[in-house]
């Protein structure tokens, strides 16, 4: 079942346009790749009154942050957690980059071992956590980590890699975070939600979900497109089409973001087999 949502306020004429989705939460990062996707496809621009559109949750590919300002979406990548009091760091017009910007002043952002850290009178920990302190007083958290991997750049700029704990092993002993390869699959408009896996296997797979109206062809094309925009050693081999990820069925958070562990869960026997048939194939070749 479908149902049908304003695209962010989008007018024309008289009515606004829509675009059809499947029912369920999705994430504002699906938003914002919709709307860039509905301003190509009615060759529109964006209002002209809007002068500032962050969008993070996830990493966004820079390929679709240059399509979308070539629609006229004054679009800037940041980053945040709900831990910190939402966004931590910040791209903004005359301080930009291809990176999740600047570290807001109110916040101390460090790298230790790779790992994000951040201290801030914003983080008082989480509910039903008695840590204490001094005379009994509970002690807010100082310093979060946050188990995301990054770097800061000669700019001061924050740079994403991925999640630790999501970090792939190949057996060639290539360490590749996910998130990376999986952006660059959904700047495809074909490709409405992505996850890649291939821990300890030669290659990587990935579980798709194809926008509405793709057929399995124009899927393929698009793997194939992102594939020549990757190394080789993070091209996608082989991947198995799903139906989309939602709360409803247990594949997809409150806010619409895909719940990896559940989906490669999921999709376990499906993932086998497409490395025995590669396999196999290799073989016989």
């Amino acid at each position: 079942m479908c149902q049908s949502i304003v695209v962010l306020g989008q007018v024309v004429g008289e009515q606004p346009h829509r675009i059809e989705l499947w029912a369920g939460t999705v994430s504002s990062e699906f938003a914002f790749k919709a709307w860039t996707i509905f301003l190509a496809t009615t060759q529109q621009r964006a209002p002209s009154g809007l002068s500032y559109v962050a969008v993070g949750g996830a990493r966004v590919s820079p390929d679709l942050l240059f399509q979308a300002r070539e629609w006229g979406l004054p679009v800037y990548e940041g980053y945040g957690l709900t831990e910190c009091g939402s966004v931590v760091s910040l791209n903004r017009p005359g301080d930009d980059g291809i990176n999740v910007g600047r570290p807001l002043d109110h916040l101390a952002v460090r790298i230790d071992d790779g790992e994000i850290r951040v201290e801030g009178r914003g983080l008082l920990g989480y509910v039903g956590d008695r840590s204490t302190g001094q005379a009994g007083i509970i002690a807010p958290v100082r310093e979060f980590a946050t188990g995301d991997l990054g770097r800061f750049g000669a700019d001061g700029h924050l740079h994403l890699s991925g999640r630790r704990k999501n970090v792939l092993i190949t057996s060639w002993g290539r360490n590749i975070a996910p998130e990376w390869v999986e952006s660059i699959l959904l700047a495809q408009p074909a490709i409405a939600q992505a996850v890649v896996t291939g821990d300890g296997k030669p290659w990587l797979s990935a579980v798709l979900v194809a926008s509405p109206g793709v057929d399995r062809a124009s899927l393929e094309a698009a793997v194939q497109r992102a594939n020549n925009a990757l190394p080789d050693y993070t091209r996608i081999g082989r991947w198995l089409a799903a139906a989309p990820f939602s709360t409803t069925n247990g594949l997809a958070t409150g806010n619409g973001r895909p719940i990896r562990s559940a989906i490669l869960s999921h999709h376990a026997a499906e993932l086998a087999a497409l490395y025995r048939e590669r396999e196999a194939a290799d073989v016989v070749s």
